[in-house]
């Protein structure tokens, strides 16, 4: 990069006679930049595990669950957050931005928010919709509540890894990513996985397709409802969204049995009447 800016200043002020390909051999050869890795469930569960704190662990499901970049945490208001069945909860992330989209947490992720909210409360908040969802420690809680910083929640991420003793030498800032790189492939490997749905989950800028392409929360749902299990970090929790997964699909199945059931009676129906 300071060898391209270099040469344009040279050229920019017509200096000659500069032999570029010699300097560049001088600086020898460019280093491929490391390539970051996701957490694995495994070790969130050890996060959490050394994590006591009810906003850590609440702040380490929601990023786990829902795929969101960091910073959108010092957005969140707890208005920005609606139920949907099975116990999950919608976030409109970037609210009233250009930039605004539609996520999801899961069960054990909704679970971990009361609990801190029943916290703040008994420290004598009292939360409306527009109090953050995550707000900075405080000495009294009845003072009006700013919302975590980046930093904060790069530092606590980073505090969690380095306490569970987890081999990832990411910057602390792109440790949160870290989470978005497991969210990504955990939907996009699913079997009939639709990509555009996913994208829109990630809120990824895809400026001639968001002008088009128009999903309603309940696809942008049905879609995260694929990944849901594998999104999981407690066993038993898994467990329980697997054989939840396994009676609605059994549940679709038998619907179609019956529509193509009723599809040949009727088919049989108008065939005695001819």
């Amino acid at each position: 990069m300071i060898l391209f800016a270099l040469q344009s200043f040279c050229d920019a002020n017509d200096i000659e006679g500069v032999n570029w390909k010699k300097i560049r051999r001088l600086l020898g050869k460019k280093q491929k930049p490391k390539k970051s890795r996701p957490f694995t469930t495994d070790e969130i569960k050890l996060m959490l595990g050394v994590t006591k704190e009810l906003r850590s662990k609440a702040i380490l499901l929601f990023l786990s669950s829902s795929g969101v970049r960091r910073e959108a945490l010092t957005e969140l208001k707890i208005g920005h957050l609606k139920e949907m069945p099975n116990d999950c909860l919608a976030v409109t992330v970037y609210a009233d931005t250009d930039e605004e989209y539609i996520t999801f947490i899961n069960k054990e992720a909704k679970e971990a928010l009361p609990r801190y909210f029943e916290k703040r409360k008994k420290d004598g908040e009292s939360l409306d919709p527009d109090h953050p969802v995550f707000r900075t420690k405080y000495t009294l809680a009845i003072s009006k509540p700013k919302v975590v910083s980046e930093k904060t929640v790069s530092n606590l991420v980073h505090r969690a890894k380095t306490n569970s003793g987890i081999n990832l030498n990411d910057e602390p800032n792109m440790l949160c990513h870290a989470f978005r790189r497991r969210f990504n492939p955990i939907l996009k490997l699913n079997n009939n996985a639709n990509n555009p749905l996913i994208e829109r989950l990630m809120g990824h800028d895809m400026k001639l397709d968001n002008a088009y392409f128009q999903p309603t929360i309940e696809n942008l749902f049905e879609e995260y409802q694929k990944g849901v299990s594998n999104l999981v970090i407690d066993d038993k929790e898994r467990v329980l969204e697997e054989k939840k997964k396994v009676e609605q699909e059994k549940e679709e199945l038998i619907k179609i049995k019956e529509e193509n059931e009723n599809w040949q009676k009727k088919y049989a129906h108008e065939r005695r009447k001819q």
